[in-house]
């Protein structure tokens, strides 16, 4: 295949931990473990929690997003947030930016599926951002922008949560 366009849909990696913690999934049935040698980022499953199991799967997917990105068989990558799907001109732009032929978007509800089935709502507290800060500690200094990405979730939960 050549000339592909990719899109990075991306959810706030602490909401998106949080998800996964409330659905008491085994992480290992989805995910290949943080020490496999095709990772990016090599962890020690043996010194993470589970939240930064899934903090990590969320890295690592984002390295891998970093590194097809820059393919030559890719002519475009966008970064899409999940949060913009509620906002139909977002959702538009993005279609026309991949040369998609669409109808008029219309506005999209946002839901939380955990509610849906029972499981009790995505909140991110104060013991997730002190996980996030410990977690991001770990991360070897070269993977910089990863780095970067994951202390903006940080600061936007600090606030968004009132937690200094």
């Amino acid at each position: 295949l050549e000339n592909l366009s990719i899109v990075f849909l991306v959810r706030d990696p602490l909401e998106n931990m949080k998800s996964f913690l409330s659905r008491n999934k085994d992480f290992f049935l989805d995910n290949s473990s943080p020490a496999a040698k095709a990772n990016i980022l090599n962890l020690d499953s043996k010194h993470l929690s589970k939240g930064e199991l899934y903090l990590w799967s969320w890295a690592e997917t984002f390295l891998r997003y970093q590194k097809l990105s820059k393919t030559k068989k890719i002519k475009k990558s966008i970064v899409f947030y999940s949060e913009d799907l509620q906002f139909p001109a977002k959702v538009s732009e993005l279609l026309n930016s991949l040369e998609v032929e669409h109808k008029k978007i219309k506005k999209i509800k946002k839901i939380n599926t955990n509610e849906q089935l029972g499981i009790k709502k995505t909140i991110v507290d104060i013991k997730d951002i002190i996980l996030l800060k410990e977690f991001i500690m770990k991360i070897p200094k070269k993977h910089n922008l990863l780095i970067n990405k994951l202390e903006l979730s940080l600061n936007k939960n600090k606030k968004k949560y009132d937690i200094i």
